[in-house]
């Protein structure tokens, strides 16, 4: 079974199949990773290298170069580059790419072994901390999808302060919330007056308070509204990721056929007294981002694989998203503790 570790280590003298170069796109190994290992790997580093672009063309996001590992321990050197960080929304789609694209490579090979150090945390002026993130999520995602391959990935920090950054990736709940949206508003849901809803904003609940619940349930109960006008209720799997509801179901299903009729859903709990409620719209979704599908699949293997369900980084890629689904949510009520708690959020 593919697993990984972070540890504090020089590339340069590991003895394992394969280390990974954090490259520039035309193998010029001039700086930081690339040319400490083309001087410890001698001038066979760089020559085949240059032979690879020259056949092959400037390497691209997603795609990884095989080299000789010259004088190295290892066996292969495989080369991947990452974003020159800008703080754009797809600098995590290219920095996962560029792992499994890496950890691919080293598979294509026959490896058993292989490390990997901080891609674009150098002189391409990705934060470390969120560097780290995005590689070890996806390096562990990526060996919960290859469960039969026995490849041992090692995150490699040169240093402490790297390798702590690796393991606090590693140890990332994929059921956390993202950095997200808030509500733009919270106040009392609209009810008769002899509820008894209290006057003031005493006891209203905080956000994250309900999104860890809409986050840790297994199960939650969707509506939808057929084309007649009748009402259709099923119980869900999902995952809550930035706020949004993310759902499999086959364009063939009941709730996806009435979606496209009436996007409008509901989502509540289980509970009837711990209670959550969505309010929003829904339908079927166009096939996610790199980084997006990879906290996909650590959230569904880390709620669902104990019952089988492991979807892979490429289930949702084809025209219709493999039938993934997702709910933005419009309004959203909660109460544990009713009415003092009782609140309601507008996005």
């Amino acid at each position: 079974m593919a697993r990984v570790t972070a540890v504090t280590d020089d590339l340069t003298s590991m003895d394992v199949d394969v280390v990974v170069n954090a490259a520039n796109e035309q193998l010029q190994h001039g700086g930081g990773v690339a040319a400490a290992l083309a001087r410890a790997g001698g001038p066979a580093v760089q020559q085949e290298s240059d032979a690879w672009v020259a056949a092959h063309g400037p390497i691209g996001f997603g795609e990884a170069a095989t080299t000789t590992a010259g004088r190295l321990p290892a066996s292969h050197v495989v080369h991947v580059v990452g974003p020159r960080f800008g703080g754009r929304a797809e600098d995590p789609d290219h920095l996962a790419e560029a792992v499994i694209a890496a950890l691919d490579a080293a598979l294509a090979v026959g490896a058993r072994s292989v490390a990997l150090p901080a891609i674009s945390a150098g002189i391409f002026g990705y934060p470390l901390d969120d560097a780290a993130k995005v590689i070890a999520v996806t390096a562990s995602t990526w060996a919960s999808t290859h469960r039969d391959d026995d490849l041992a990935i090692s995150l490699v920090g040169l240093d402490d302060e790297v390798t702590a950054a690796f393991r606090a990736g590693l140890d990332h709940d994929p059921l956390a919330p993202w950095p997200s949206s808030a509500p733009r508003e919270r106040d009392r849901p609209t009810l008769p007056d002899g509820y008894g809803l209290p006057d003031d904003d005493t006891g209203l609940q905080e956000w994250a308070t309900a999104e860890a619940k809409l986050a840790h349930a297994d199960t939650v109960w969707l509506a939808t509204t057929r084309p007649d006008g009748r009402p259709h209720v099923i119980p869900r799997w999902g995952v809550w990721l930035d706020n949004q509801f993310f759902y499999d179901g086959a364009p063939t299903t009941v709730h996806v056929r009435n979606l496209a009729a009436n996007d409008r859903v509901a989502l509540h709990l289980e509970s009837g007294t711990d209670v959550v409620i969505v309010h929003g719209a829904s339908g079927p979704t166009t096939p996610p981002s790199t980084w997006l599908a990879v906290q996909l699949v650590a959230a569904f293997h880390h709620k669902y694989a104990a019952q089988g369900y492991r979807p892979q980084l490429d289930a949702w890629d084809d025209d219709v998203a493999g039938g993934l689904c997702r709910l933005e949510p419009r309004r959203a009520m909660a109460w544990a503790s009713f009415p003092t708690d009782a609140t309601r959020w507008t996005f």
